[in-house]
């Protein structure tokens, strides 16, 4: 039973790691150099999100379409863009994430 542990415990060790790997925090921003867009300039970026998270859909009971929404999910949509969980089915080009990824950490500004 020992020598049949060892290799489930190594592929277990090789998947946490991959998804540690997979995973990532959001790069820090320097709010007092960075170019802040507002949520009405960030259009392209929350049109990624809208698909799935709108106000005629709104999957995991997380709706996007509206700026109050917007902030209040804020962290949650940063943390899942940076770990690559959102969006789900197409990567937004990383002009669009820093856009956002600036937005959520300097103010979140209208």
């Amino acid at each position: 039973m020992k020598h049949g542990l060892t290799p489930l415990l190594a592929a277990l060790g090789v998947l946490l790691f991959a998804v540690g790997c997979a995973g990532g925090d959001p790069p820090e921003i320097d709010c007092d150099t960075a170019t802040v867009k507002g949520y009405a300039e960030l259009g392209e970026a929350f049109a990624y999100c809208t698909q799935c998270h709108g106000a005629t859909r709104a999957d995991e009971g997380i709706a996007l379409h509206t700026y109050e929404l917007a902030v209040e999910h804020a962290s949650r949509s940063e943390r899942s863009i940076a770990n690559g969980s959102m969006p789900p089915d197409e990567t937004m080009p990383e002009s669009l994430e820093t856009d956002f990824y600036t937005w959520a950490q300097c103010g979140t500004p209208p």
